[in-house]
């Protein structure tokens, strides 16, 4: 039974990949179903063994396209309730990265009807999960000026299509356009939407987090200048670092190790502090962890004037176990908390 099921399987596989040569060249109208069994060597009778119609193969050869972005955009669904802050940053990467796999693999090389019902398929599928996104961030506070229904529709297939007719897929940064339409369909002010997304930084960059790191030095626990350099390099190259800029000011920035499972730092501009920043930075980075992994992060003792601030940041987002430490003759405290199942939103 078991032989016979993988051995149907192989021939509907066949058949369905001799549907996707025809309907490629020929689109949907051009192809007919004997033209198919003809590509897939086998009598027309067998057609209706695996597929009820042409249009019922049509619809499974369409679908077959879109299997890895379905499982892509279902996982940044599901990671925006414990990550908010960067889900439309991160689906309008997607959405980058599927115009491109469109543009590379599609665009010039199959029929203009196919290509169009392929377009307008990878749309259509986005639509829910675009609105599921924007319930979580309801639910997380936003105040979006349209419904859900009509605001998922805009965003797919306004700004999923500028995606598809960009090239350059400029589109998928904090300081875009896509991102300036998404600020004013949820009525935010346009000069704060970036204060509103952490991102990973630009290797531009480095210099001006290196500054920040400078300036807050004195909350930091056994700062060391060099050592703090290397340590922005190599979390900038291992992508273990999430920044929130400002009109080219970089306004705060948290590293993080997940070999180490560990906060290392976070700072924040004082131009910039009282606004949430921390907060937004602090649940971007532990949405990196998996949920119920054990993190630690070292501070001042609280006994130090300028670790109260602090203490209680790190508090509101669970790092309620305490442990005492010395390190290289200073002394210290170790906080741990466990992750959580959703994103902890102070603000």
């Amino acid at each position: 039974m078991q032989k016979k099921a993988v051995k149907d399987n192989a021939k509907k596989s066949k058949i369905l990949s001799a549907a996707a040569n025809c309907f490629m060249a020929d689109g949907f109208e051009g192809t007919s179903i004997r033209q198919i069994m003809n590509e897939a060597g086998a009598e027309v009778g067998l057609f209706y063994y695996y597929f009820k119609s042409k249009d019922d193969i049509y619809s499974a050869f369409i679908e077959s396209l879109f299997i890895d972005y379905k499982i892509k955009i279902i996982g940044m669904t599901e990671k925006a309730v414990r990550s908010p802050y960067t889900s439309f940053i991160d689906i309008f990467g997607l959405f980058a990265d599927e115009a491109e796999r469109f543009r590379n693999e599609f665009v010039g090389k199959m029929h203009e009807s196919t290509l169009r019902d392929i377009r307008d398929r990878s749309l259509e599928i986005s639509v829910p999960y675009i609105k599921q996104i924007i319930e979580v961030l309801i639910g997380y506070g936003a105040k979006p000026l349209i419904s859900t229904e009509e605001l998922a529709i805009i965003m797919t297939y306004g700004i999923g299509n500028l995606f598809l007719r960009d090239k350059e897929s400029r589109l998928a940064g904090t300081d875009t356009e896509s991102m300036k339409t998404t600020a004013l369909l949820f009525g935010l002010d346009l000069d704060y939407v970036s204060l509103t997304l952490p991102r990973t930084p630009t290797a531009e960059e480095a210099e001006k987090i290196t500054a920040l790191a400078e300036l807050c030095s004195e909350n930091f626990a056994d700062y060391n200048a060099e050592r703090m350099a290397r340590l922005i390099k190599k979390r900038m190259s291992s992508g273990e670092i999430f920044v929130i800029a400002h009109k080219n000011n970089i306004a705060g920035f948290i590293m993080f190790s997940k070999k180490n499972k560990m906060i290392d730092h976070i700072a924040v501009s004082p131009d910039y502090r009282r606004i949430g920043i921390a907060s937004r930075l602090m649940v971007t980075a532990m949405a990196q962890f998996e949920v119920g992994e054990e993190l630690s992060a070292v501070t001042f003792r609280q006994e130090r004037l300028m670790s109260d601030g602090v203490s209680r940041m790190y508090k509101k987002f669970g790092f309620d176990n305490e442990k005492n430490i010395v390190v290289r003759g200073k002394p210290l405290v170790r906080r741990t908390a466990v992750v959580p199942e959703k994103a902890i939103i102070t603000e």
